[in-house]
């Protein structure tokens, strides 16, 4: 009996260990939430929210764009575009298996809803975030199908708050003053906006109380979610979602000194168009060096490394918006690769007239 169980021992260590010792490795980003922050003044403050959903790209792009333009003479503002970047480098919804990250921020210190450590860790990140910067004003960015005002079902074009008034928190005048400015002065307009209340709490509605914005709101934060439509172009969503931001940014007493640029089409357009770029630059870590290789549109770089190398690939940085290494087979997402002969990996870059994530060029690492 002994030397059976020795001799699975031995089976296991061979087959699992042994390779394991004479193999590259290879680890991809954990993509950590990260915030990028606009200080001019220390009041007012806002903090700006998107990427819940991977497949709502005008909510991301919109506020990598507002980071990237957005000018005040006062304020200060904290951006965190991707709230679950493993969403949206698959362009999916949902995070596997999870499901919608957005309705899982349970007012609970503890991880009631049983999510895996990593998830449990960047939820308790971002709640940290917005505690200790204690904003004026939550805004968070999302993308829905089709136009509120036309369906009441639908919610593309709409401000969604969860309560005209909670507690000491009274959202819908100010919710009202902004639709009102939408519907008005937006000269791109294409369908009206229209206002949804969720009566979160009034009603008890519990499949919205673990929501992002009903915990925001126990928190003690004013928050209103905007929604631009999955119907309009790219550029069109920006637009949009840029105009509600901006209007609710006066509201709470910021000064923004170059409205005309942000809310201009061709500005817009160079941002989107800058997205495709005709090679890449991409940085790994290889053996505690950084090395960097460029990688043309639909082309293969090749990658040379030892039969003990160890990889590392940065995480992904706001001013490489767009681009995304995933491994071949993007269902088989992992946090670490061990090879011995060579690995397939890809990037994925936005096409932004398909609104979607398509393969820019190919990745194989060697060993040499």
């Amino acid at each position: 009996m002994k030397d059976i169980k020795l001799g699975k021992l031995i089976k296991v260590v061979f087959f699992f260990v042994v390779p394991l010792l004479f193999s590259a490795t290879l680890h991809l980003p954990s993509y950590v939430p990260k915030t990028y922050e606009k200080k001019i003044t220390n009041s007012p403050k806002a903090f700006v929210i998107s990427g819940a959903h991977g497949d709502e790209i005008g909510g991301y792009l919109s506020a990598v764009y507002l980071y990237k333009t957005l000018k005040v003479k006062n304020g200060d503002i904290k951006f965190l575009p991707f709230l679950n970047i493993k969403s949206v480098v698959k362009t999916y919804r949902y995070l596997d298996g999870v499901g919608d990250i957005n309705d899982k921020f349970s007012f609970s210190k503890q991880n009631v809803l049983n999510l895996p450590d990593n998830v449990f860790r960047k939820i308790e990140f971002i709640r940290k975030e917005i505690r200790d910067f204690k904003p004026d004003v939550v805004l968070s960015l999302h993308v829905a199908w089709g136009y509120s005002v036309i369906n009441k079902k639908r919610w593309g074009n709409s401000i969604v708050i969860d309560e005209k008034r909670y507690k000491n928190l009274i959202l819908y005048p100010v919710a009202k003053k902004v639709l009102q400015s939408i519907n008005s002065n937006n000269k791109y307009r294409y369908r009206d906006y229209s206002i949804k209340v969720l009566n979160t709490f009034s009603k008890n509605v519990k499949s919205e109380m673990n929501d992002f914005s009903a915990w925001v709101l126990k928190s003690g934060f004013p928050v209103y979610t905007i929604e631009s439509s999955k119907q309009l172009d790219l550029w069109r969503q920006i637009y949009n979602t840029s105009f509600a931001v901006a209007e609710f940014l006066k509201f709470y007493g910021f000064k923004i000194e170059n409205l005309d640029t942000v809310l201009n089409k061709r500005q817009i357009d160079k941002f989107l168009k800058s997205i495709k770029k005709r090679k890449v630059k991409l940085k790994f870590l290889i053996d505690g060096k950084y090395y960097t290789y460029d990688c043309e549109y639909r082309g293969k770089l090749i990658v040379p490394v030892k039969k003990d190398s160890e990889i590392f690939i940065p995480e992904v940085e706001i001013n490489d918006i767009g681009y995304f290494i995933v491994p071949r087979s993007e269902m088989n997402y992992k946090k670490n690769y061990f090879f011995r002969n060579f690995i397939n990996f890809k990037v994925k870059y936005l096409n932004v007239s398909k609104k979607r994530y398509d393969d820019y060029c190919y990745i194989r690492f060697v060993v040499k």
